[in-house]
């Protein structure tokens, strides 16, 4: 059996792939909470919830 010996600097640069990866997926799921959890919108007067078409659309269209 043969033993696959790795640079520091091949392991440095998996590391850091592989914790960049990890913060990605944390930033995304903090984002998915957040759309899902406060809504899209500024209460302008108690209880009414004013929306204007430009910020729904660029709401949908980052969100694929």
């Amino acid at each position: 059996m043969k033993i696959k010996v790795i640079s520091w600097k091949m392991a440095i640069a998996n590391a850091v792939f592989y914790i960049a990866i990890f913060i990605l997926i944390i930033l995304s799921c903090i984002v998915a909470y957040k759309l899902a959890s406060i809504p899209p919108c500024t209460e302008t007067v108690k209880g009414q919830c004013v929306i204007d078409g430009w910020s729904v659309a660029g709401l949908a269209i980052m969100v694929p």
